[in-house]
């Protein structure tokens, strides 16, 4: 397994672990006039487990309805970044092979940009969605 497959692997793992998605930002005007802002999980929801995350412009008035937006879309993200990557990482690896089994360099150009068009065009749908 190479270095950036294992990367992909823990990112996946964590993914499954975290509470199922989609994650959802719940704004809270509070007592003495502050606002807070919830990340929550509304597949299977558990009232017992709380929030997935919360921030509060007390500690932090600038970022916590950014922080919060960012925190509820990182699962979807990493999927779609991880999914891309991958497509990507195959892209490179065939072209590397496709290197080492060919000799004739104009027939390996042809081949490696049809197949890192093909690759793109995989990516860009993929970010699309």
């Amino acid at each position: 397994m190479s270095e950036i497959e294992k990367v992909l692997s823990e990112i996946e793992v964590r993914l499954k672990k975290s509470t199922p998605g989609p994650w959802e930002v719940q704004r809270f005007d509070n007592e003495g006039g502050y606002i807070s802002y919830q990340v929550e999980a509304f597949q299977d929801y558990d009232e017992d487990s709380g929030p997935v995350a919360r921030c509060s412009e007390i500690t932090n008035l600038k970022y916590a309805k950014p922080n919060a937006q960012l925190i509820a879309s990182a699962p979807t993200d990493l999927a779609r970044l991880v999914k891309a990557l991958r497509l990507a990482v195959e892209a490179l690896e065939w072209t590397r092979q496709i290197n080492q089994e060919m000799n004739e360099r104009y027939t390996i150009c042809a081949i490696v940009a049809d197949r890192a068009t093909e690759s793109l065009r995989a990516i860009e749908k993929e970010l699309g969605e």
